[in-house]
């Protein structure tokens, strides 16, 4: 039988006792444990500890409150900690609620995204309560390569993508790497699009650069083109969502296929205050 703690959990966070629920044991219910928790087996229904690893023969179904939960197998249903780390063999699907999250490459994973606060004393009975969920954090999240996701994002203030993501997100600064493909919906203060894109962005700055492919529509009161970058899309430049109508006259609307120029916009001095 594989022992995961050596391979996901360092020493120093094997604090306190340690319970392992092997890979022939089934169990239904409440698990509860204040120490670390490691699951080779099968559970339905919830748990609670303070530090969980659900090694790659593991299988939760049910919510899961956590600390920090490694995740190596399969859980689907409801999970809420302060800090998620989905390795490479890792499947979630459901709903997670966290406060720190790193993706590995080849993780699947279908669900709803909610960040917390980095709380550090906040009970883990309560790391899912409302007061405790906060929209904005200063940590960045990120989805590796290799990895896919498809459902909904909210919350995060920065979130770097280098996978395969099919999604609606509403962000402060997203980030789609070279090796990124993104499908659906951004609104954001700042998108950096090195990958391919298609679908509706609206951000107040876009830096699109010489790797980027994008079709669908862009609007933007900002745009930075870098030579090499290909569009296929609709381009809509100076909306404002909250006086459109008034605002027409202002507008430029104009399709482009493919590009090698660098449009210049005069936004040098206002790209440099955004702190890329």
């Amino acid at each position: 039988m594989l022992n995961p703690v050596k391979n996901l959990m360092k020493d120093n966070e094997l604090e306190g006792s340690v319970s392992v629920i092997s890979d022939e044991i089934t169990i239904t219910g409440t698990v509860t444990s204040s120490g670390n928790l490691i699951i080779n087996g099968n559970v339905d229904g919830e748990i609670n500890c303070e530090s969980l690893e659900i090694g790659p023969s593991g299988v939760v179904t049910g919510t899961v409150k956590a600390g920090q939960c490694y995740l190596a197998g399969k859980l689907e249903g409801k999970l809420s900690a302060r800090v998620v780390n989905i390795l490479s063999t890792g499947d979630l699907n459901g709903r997670l609620s966290y406060g720190k999250l790193e993706i590995e490459s080849g993780a699947n994973i279908a669900l709803k995204l909610r960040k917390t606060k980095q709380l550090s004393d906040t009970p883990v009975e309560n790391l899912d309560n409302n007061e405790e969920m906060s929209n904005m954090s200063d940590q960045q999240s990120s989805i590796g390569s290799g990895a896919k996701f498809k459902g909904k994002i909210t919350g995060a203030k920065a979130l770097e993508i280098n996978g395969d993501v099919e999604a609606d997100i509403d962000i402060g600064k997203i980030t789609i790497g070279q090796d990124a493909h993104f499908k659906g919906g951004i609104k954001a203060d700042l998108a950096v699009i090195s990958g391919i894109y298609e679908g509706t962005m609206q951000a107040e700055s876009i830096w699109l650069t010489d790797t980027s492919r994008v079709s669908g529509e862009i609007r933007y009161q900002s745009l930075q083109m870098d030579r090499g970058a290909a569009l296929n899309c609709r381009v809509v430049y100076n909306w404002d969502d909250t006086d459109q109508k008034s605002k027409k006259s202002k507008t430029k609307d104009k399709t482009v296929e493919t590009s090698d120029e660098i449009i210049e916009e005069n936004i040098e001095n206002e790209w440099n205050n955004l702190h890329i």
